[in-house]
């Protein structure tokens, strides 16, 4: 079969040749399928009767199919149509890296990253077994947006046996190997024990690597005579001629470097890729002007550089502060250094230093997209997506090993996220391996075996370690698990109240003793042991201040220091072993818009900078909401507003829960330590405190208040007994239980008669408050979530959320009947976290509905301690 413009290879169009190389021909072609254009490379038909050649292209396309990367072309499909084989691949836009050079050198800066990028591609290369052997400038593209992509596995070797970043022996080759004394590459490009004809393995790509930086630095060939023969010569017994024979200002440090990937003993060169990239790495983060990596640490208290001028400044007057505040005199105050890794719009959710201290891992939510784990370093203003696709970083071990969540659902008590655990290699392209379900959050153990997990609980929360052990059981919720540097003990974060970040810091040993540390903060967020396991480090912010997180340490006894501070807040991620520190600065907002009665559009209801809204009225027309952030001081203020356009009206302080259905009362929650329930007068009058007596405070979530005004639906422990709802008299104290045994109360109706409750096994119920018979609900489907109900029962109002949308949806409880009514889509997607809450009227005409967005910068600090 004849290959050209218009012909067909199985359902791909061809559309017309791109180029033609040694080992086949490669064509822009149609997906007819997936409607999206492709390269195809088939092996032409001059070729396809040499066995050999059939099988090195088979090879290629089983050596790239297994791997997946950012610096490795990808491979969609592979197959044969009338006698022609063909691998489908991305189609790149840009130039291979030969034609970026044009015979001229590059840039250090520009250099060094191609080098990086392409030695990380190798890393996952060699992890999965697979040695390119003919690396070149023409095998590396160079997309437009300044990504390398390894080309060209033709003459890939195969092999058995443990990982090559791993060992240093050479892989067995496969059956199908080349014959011992064939001599396969690109002359220029070979390394010494190729040219011999020898048994080859990782080490000869990385020295094929080392003669493509030092081309592109120079602008010379490394190896280069007048012939063939001269060339090899050059390669098995000269050394390249000085770097600075060519008039440029290479570092020293950068040249030893390629020295080393350049010596004629596969022993004597870096013994992985990965070592390669993270010296060139260091080399680049740590050296800007002519110094080496280790002599910029030396020197790097003793000289300031502002690489973010605006924080920078900001957090040297803080610590400043600092000193003033614990009594030191100035000359004690550590100058710190911030560089800033990320720089585009969205929100990072976790970020760890790899083991090496040279790559930056982390979770973001970049642009409105897709979560995903990136990778990138000190002094690369880009980021490389690990193309995990909906997955949040976790952890990463002492041995490189990823802890990621997986199809992550959407954000529960504000704050967090469910997935499916899962694990991977740094450095391979090895699919993720799932080890549990409906976890929050997870650490690694300095061992790289144990886990300690995070995951909702019947009771609250529920903390396990390893996997499988559960070390405590509490009705808070537990953010940032991380284990301490000798295994034995797990710091975290205990949040009293669902939706609320403040809380305590708090530890567990292995037999389950459990305590807190010091007193209660007014939000946390983000920890870390220090290296030498003798403090833990946080960010949160005292009681008594405004919420602004800042950097503390704390002893296990309680002694605390403050580290840092800044104007916007700060989240800690890691503290690595040398002392550096990954912090990122937040401008979190709560928004609220809404569809009221008589609008056709949504309008926006957000007040100051964290709106939450709290209750809406039946007929849509006010909203109880309360401002949780730097606005709503420490403790929160209440609002009510009409949403007629007119501006909101104070209340009180705290968080609102829910209008009477009389509307003169909001029950409210000051988020204090113990907590205090109220009711506040919507007009005139005085709040009346409400003592829920024998509740556990510590179970009680969700209240509501019936239409006589002096009785309470309460969700909670009491006396005892398990968790269910009751119904209290707020005047006597007599309490009774209400609905089937276990069940909890979800919503109730405008006429407060009747509520939505779920019982332990998952099946909802509406149940007269009266005590009458309860009735279930039929056609609510899991993931759903009842927000109202109709006076006469005969609608259920849920939502359903996931991404960075959700649903309104109409349910009849009697017939199981189901009607989407809206779907929910927040106006600006930048740095969108996802809708927190959804509220309807009982039928599901109006709404309103809050939405997080929280854009971050991340910093690797210098200097801190």
């Amino acid at each position: 079969m004849a290959v050209s413009p218009g012909s067909k290879l199985g359902p791909y169009e061809i559309v017309a040749l791109l180029g033609v190389g040694g080992m086949g021909e490669v064509y822009r072609a149609r997906d007819s399928r997936l409607g999206r254009d492709v390269a195809i490379k088939v092996l032409p038909a001059s070729l396809s009767a040499d066995p050999e050649r059939v099988r090195r292209f088979q090879q290629e396309a089983r050596a790239v199919g297994a791997l997946s990367h950012p610096n490795i072309l990808s491979v969609h499909d592979v197959g044969e149509s009338d006698g022609v084989a063909y691998l489908v691949t991305e189609l790149l836009d840009g130039s291979t890296l030969r034609d970026r050079m044009g015979g001229t050198a590059l840039p250090k800066r520009k250099a060094v990253e191609y080098a990086v990028q392409t030695a990380q591609g190798l890393a996952a290369a060699h992890a999965a077994g697979i040695v390119h052997r003919d690396l070149k400038p023409e095998n590396l593209f160079v997309t437009r947006d300044g990504r390398i992509k390894i080309l060209d596995f033709g003459l890939a070797k195969l092999t058995t046996g443990p990982s090559l970043e791993t060992t240093d022996t050479v892989g067995v080759t496969e059956a199908a190997g080349t014959t011992p004394g064939t001599v396969l590459g690109t002359i220029g490009y070979l390394s010494p024990e190729q040219v011999r004809g020898e048994a080859s393995d990782h080490r000869s790509d990385i020295f094929s690597l080392g003669a493509i930086l030092y081309e592109m630095l120079t602008g010379r060939r490394a190896f280069r005579g007048p012939t063939k023969v001269e060339t090899m010569t050059a390669i098995l017994r000269h050394e390249p001629e000085d770097m600075e024979a060519s008039g440029r200002d290479i570092d020293p440090a950068l040249e030893r470097i390629v020295r080393r990937c350049l010596e004629k003993s596969p022993d004597e060169r870096f013994q992985s890729a990965r070592d390669l990239a993270f010296q060139l790495t260091e080399l680049s983060s740590g050296s800007e002007s002519g110094v080496s990596a280790a002599t910029f640490r030396r020197h790097r208290r003793s000289r300031r550089r502002v690489l973010a001028p605006a924080l920078a400044a900001a957090l040297t007057l803080g610590a400043l502060a600092v000193g003033f505040a614990l009594g030191t005199r100035q000359r004690d105050v550590v100058e710190t250094d911030y560089r800033q890794l990320t720089f585009r719009r969205g929100t990072i959710t976790a970020a760890r230093f790899s083991p090496d201290g040279g790559t930056v891992v982390y979770s973001a939510i970049w642009d409105g997209e897709a979560p995903d784990v990136y990778t990138t370093s000190p002094g690369n203003p880009e980021s490389r997506p690990l193309g995990l696709g909906g997955a949040g970083l976790l952890a990463i071990s002492a041995q490189g090993e990823l802890a990621v969540s997986l199809r992550m659902g959407p954000v529960v008590n504000s704050f967090e996220r469910e997935g499916t655990l899962a694990s991977l290699p740094l450095a391979t392209s090895t699919a993720p391996r799932e080890i549990h379900e409906n976890i929050r959050w997870a650490d690694w153990a300095r061992n790289g075996t144990d886990l300690a997990v995070v995951a909702a609980d019947p009771k609250g929360t529920r903390l396990e370690y390893p996997v499988g052990t559960t070390l405590l059981t509490t009705p808070s919720w537990i953010s940032h698990p991380r284990v301490s540097p000798d295994g034995r003990t797990v710091a975290f974060l205990e949040h009293p109240q669902v939706g609320d970040d403040r809380g305590f810091v708090a530890v567990v040993d292995r037999d389950g003793n459990y305590r807190r540390i010091g007193g209660v903060w007014s939000t946390l967020w983000g920890l870390a042991w220090r290296p030498d396991g003798e403090e833990i480090w946080f960010t949160g912010g005292p009681e008594a201040a405004l919420a602004v997180r800042r950097l503390y340490a704390m002893t296990l006894d309680g002694r605390q220091r403050l580290l840092a501070i800044s104007p916007g807040e700060l989240t800690l991620h890691d503290v690595s072993v040398s002392g550096e520190t990954l912090l990122s600065v937040e401008d979190r907002r709560r928004n609220v818009v809404g569809l009221p009665p008589g609008a056709t559009e949504e309008r926006d209801f957000t007040w100051l900078d964290r709106t939450i809204p709290d209750d809406l009225s039946a007929d849509g027309e006010v909203l109880l909401f309360h401002e949780g952030g730097k606005a709503g001081a420490v403790v929160g203020s209440i609002y009510t507003r009409k949403l007629d356009g007119s501006p909101a009206v104070r209340l009180a302080e705290g968080y609102g829960v829910e209008l009477s259905p009389d509307r003169k009362w909001a029950l409210s929650f000051v988020p204090r330590v113990p907590g205090e329930w109220r009711l506040v007068p919507t007009g005139a009058g005085s709040p009346r405190a409400v003592e829920l007596r024998g509740f556990d405070p510590a179970t009680v979530r969700a209240l509501h208040v019936l239409s006589d005004g002096r009785r309470l639906v309460v969700r909670g422990e009491r006396d005892g007994k398990p968790l269910r709802s009751w119904v209290y008299d707020v005047d006597s104290g007599t309490c009774e239980p209400l609905g089937p045994d276990g069940a909890v109360s979800r919503v109730m109706s405008p006429d407060g008669r009747h509520l939505v409750m779920i019982d332990p096994e998952g099946r909802f119920w509406v149940v007269p408050t009266d005590g009458g018979t309860a009735r279930e609900i039929l056609g609510i489907e899991p993931g759903d979530e009842p927000i109202a109900l109709s006076d006469d029962t005969s609608a259920v109002i849920t939502t359903r959320r996931g991404g960075f949308e959700a649903q309104v949806v109409r349910v009849d409880p009697n017939r199981g009947a189901r009607e989407i009514v809206h779907t929910l889509r927040p106006p600006n997607r930048a740095g969108l976290v996802g809708i927190n809450i959804v509220l309807a009227t009982p039928d599901g005409r109006h709404y309103v509905y809050g939405y997080t967005q929280q854009l971050s910068e991340l910093y690797l600090a210098q200097g801190i301690r």
